[in-house]
């Protein structure tokens, strides 16, 4: 999924209280608790701020009930500039 967060939003607080945000969750079959991603090489971390994500032009990614999911926040044109890192995801 790409999407474009604003940076100014806390995303756990967001996550809890958005219709949207819980209708994904509900429609993909995945819990956003273990949503990771993936710095560097092989270290593995748990998620963190959208913010923080698009700096790094990295994204986040869970494994579903019925497949995996991978969220990117920093929009259409940024997933188009960084094709290399989300491909793999697709």
């Amino acid at each position: 999924m790409i999407d474009f967060k604003n940076n100014e939003v806390n995303p756990m607080e967001y996550a809890q209280n958005n219709k949207w945000n819980r209708a994904v969750q509900y429609t993909l079959s995945f819990d956003a608790a273990n949503l990771r991603h993936k710095k560097g090489k092989t270290k593995y971390e748990i998620a963190t701020s959208p913010e923080k994500l698009k700096k790094l032009k990295i994204l986040e990614y869970a494994k579903g009930t019925h497949y995996n999911v991978a969220l990117w926040y920093d929009g259409l044109m940024s997933a188009c500039e960084h094709a290399d890192r989300i491909i793999k995801h697709l």
